[in-house]
């Protein structure tokens, strides 16, 4: 619909492709060897972190230019509402992980040799905003307030991230780390 789906689109892709950028392994910078649990939590944990920023980072860029917007026009500022961009960042939030476990995926020896590595990351970064903008869309469709959709976000975010720790848990037990 418009500039909103302008919107959802910027949001996800956005997180996309700055979490695909981000190194995954701390292999560089790292003064003294890890175990493989080691590397499993400090990629989680910068996860985490980048997970984190992105939120606030877009959070408050969103809502900075939303409220200045509606000054230079002449709308009082309110704050008792759930921006439109509050839904798109939410769901981002959440599927994080799927794009965080690509990345460590694609920067596998095995996956780095890959001819069609570039291909992977371009479907890839389509699915997740497909992703992302069927949950905008249906959203308000199965939450019947704000409230019941940020409780359920915050149920979803804590598990997409447990379950994220277990699959980086499980994929640096297994992993070929050359």
């Amino acid at each position: 619909e418009g500039p909103y789906a302008m919107v959802v689109f910027i949001i996800a892709a956005l997180g996309a492709i700055l979490c695909l950028k981000a190194s995954a392994t701390p292999n560089s910078g790292v003064l003294y060897p890890l175990s493989r649990r080691a590397f499993a939590g400090v990629a989680f944990r910068s996860a985490l972190v980048e997970a984190g920023f992105y939120f606030v980072a877009i959070f408050v860029g969103f809502l900075l230019v939303g409220l200045v917007a509606g000054a230079l026009v002449g709308y009082e500022t309110r704050l008792d509402f759930l921006p439109f961009f509050v839904r798109p960042l939410m769901a981002t939030t959440v599927l994080l992980p799927l794009v965080q476990f690509g990345r460590l995926q694609m920067q596998s020896p095995a996956r780095q040799k890959d001819q069609n590595a570039f291909l992977l990351v371009v479907g890839g970064v389509i699915g997740f905003v497909t992703l992302v903008s069927i949950w905008t869309y249906f959203a308000p469709q199965v939450f019947g307030t704000s409230w019941d959709e940020v409780t359920a976000f915050l149920i979803l975010l804590v598990t997409s991230r447990f379950l994220f720790w277990l699959t980086v848990k499980h994929y640096f037990a297994s992993a070929d780390l050359a």
